[in-house]
């Protein structure tokens, strides 16, 4: 690994990180990307990976929901 891959990020570079985050579909691919990518940041990469985790669980999360939601509004609902 490459001393300039384990320095930590600038303000700047925290910064365009979260802001390309934000971007729809393309945050969502710089993420993979920079999840797997041998030459970027250590610390881009771990944050990149954590919000990764953090996407799969929101959307396992709101699924699960969604069916708990739905067939209790469908209980609900079978009487009328």
């Amino acid at each position: 690994m490459n001393d300039h891959n384990s320095e930590p990020l600038s303000l700047g570079g925290w910064i365009g990180t979260i802001l390309i985050g934000l971007i729809p579909c393309v945050g969502i691919v710089m993420y993979i990307v920079w999840a797997v990518s041998a030459n970027t940041n250590i610390h881009r990469k771990t944050y990149s990976q954590a919000m990764l985790i953090l996407m799969v669980a929101g959307i396992v999360i709101g699924i699960v929901v969604g069916l708990l939601f739905g067939a209790a509004l469908a209980v609900l609902l079978d009487g009328f």
